[in-house]
């Protein structure tokens, strides 16, 4: 179930990244304020070719487990969750 979800999230980033990237140069492009332009092109500048490679986030094994969240609005979420997040 791990190997899924981790294999459908790096589908959603890979996705997501291209259209973040044409939202960054739109940005960068139209954009009348001159502090958003310097930011975006800082970011833009920053993006590496290999994402995993530069990627900040921790990897450790572990067991992931679904949980239904319930959010005030009364819509549902499902998040995956580390049940032991100490380890």
């Amino acid at each position: 179930m791990k190997a899924y979800y981790l294999a459908e999230l790096d589908m959603l980033r890979t996705s997501e990244r291209a259209r973040n990237i044409h939202a960054l140069t739109g940005i960068r492009d139209e954009s009348g304020n001159a502090m958003a332009r310097i930011a975006t092109v800082k970011v833009l500048e920053q993006i590496g070719d290999d994402p995993i490679a530069t990627s900040t986030r921790p990897t450790a094994p572990g067991i992931l487990a679904p949980q239904m969240k319930h959010l005030k609005n009364g819509a549902e979420l499902w998040a995956i969750v580390d049940p032991c997040p100490e380890f």
